[in-house]
């Protein structure tokens, strides 16, 4: 499924969502409503936020996707961020974002093998 450049799949019973070079607001909009949509139809155990392409996120872009996180959390699904650049870190950690209601893990194997030992 597609929905403004992010691609949602399913994989290993988690919801994937690739989101474009360009996480704009109107982007993670759509991706939310996509999600919840997906997450009511069928149970998943997770949710992938796959940011491998973002070139840049803003702070208020970065809690967007924070909340989305913790919509999938109320309905049973384990966050989790996968691929943030370094100069992605950078900027958010200097932006003194809050990172801890989200698993963060460096590629998409790695994030499925913690959502499987924290299962």
């Amino acid at each position: 499924m597609d929905t403004l450049n992010v691609t949602l799949t399913v994989f290993s019973n988690c919801l994937v969502a690739t989101l474009p070079q360009e996480a704009t607001l109107d982007v993670l909009v759509d991706l939310r409503r996509s999600m919840l949509v997906e997450l009511d139809e069928g149970a998943r155990r997770a949710v992938v936020f796959d940011l491998t392409g973002v070139q840049v996120l803003e702070a208020t872009e970065f809690e967007h996707l924070a909340k989305s996180g913790r919509m999938a959390q109320l309905l049973g699904a384990k966050p989790c961020l996968v691929g943030l650049r370094p100069s992605v870190v950078a900027y958010l950690v200097a932006a003194d974002v809050n990172f801890s209601e989200l698993l963060v893990a460096r590629d998409l194997q790695t994030a499925l093998d913690q959502i499987e030992a924290s299962a």
